[in-house]
């Protein structure tokens, strides 16, 4: 039973990226999840290929987690990560990064078998940014093996984790993609989303 802390103290749903982004309700699905951090959210609409799964808790940013063209037939969707973000790790991270962050794109890029890759370039709309700038779009590297841990000032390139976190312009849809010697990145079309931090994986 929860009592209300870890990670069941979350509340989780999923929906159509599309009613994601615009700010739909109507077509949202309740998800479960427990305290050893499973979710499942059941029934989402087959004809979804790209859909958001988002998490809201005390004391955490609004997250999500997108997950890029599914089948669009009946199956199950496995092996979907979560990163929410606590609001202390959040004011670690503009510490870090020498500015105030309420949105963004939490970004993994990884090889065909899902292994985070290292000397990678995150680009958006199909190139290199760096920051933090204001207007955005600007980017930055997380330093180490350990996904989103603390924001390196000087790394113009993925480290271990093959994490990296991407601040796009406030409205408008971008390109969100990378590279590495030898090879470009998928590339996927998102938008930003307001006072919500979004993971996606991309292949590289």
């Amino acid at each position: 039973m929860c009592g209300g802390t870890g990670p069941c103290a979350f509340t989780v749903f999923g929906q159509a990226a599309t009613s994601f982004y615009s700010a739909t309700t109507t077509d949202r699905v309740t998800g479960t999840i427990d305290d050893c951090g499973r979710f499942v959210v059941p029934d989402l609409p087959t004809t979804a290929a790209d859909v958001a799964v988002v998490f809201e808790a005390t004391g955490f940013a609004n997250s999500a987690s997108l997950v890029i063209g599914r089948t669009t037939a009946a199956g199950e969707d496995r092996g979907v990560t979560a990163f929410p973000v606590a609001t202390a790790t959040l004011t670690d991270w503009g510490t870090q990064a020498s500015t105030t962050l309420s949105y963004g794109y939490l970004v993994t890029q990884a090889d065909a078998m899902g292994v985070p890759q290292a000397t990678e370039e995150v680009w958006v709309n199909g190139g290199t940014v760096f920051g933090p700038q204001n207007p955005p779009p600007w980017s930055a590297y997380f330093g180490g093996d350990k996904a989103f841990g603390t924001v390196s000032t000087t790394a113009t390139t993925t480290d271990a984790s093959g994490s990296s976190l991407v601040v796009p312009a406030a409205t408008g849809s971008f390109m969100l993609g990378g590279k590495r010697t030898g090879k470009t990145c998928t590339q996927i079309t998102v938008q930003p989303a307001a006072n919500t931090f979004v993971h996606v994986t991309l292949s590289c």
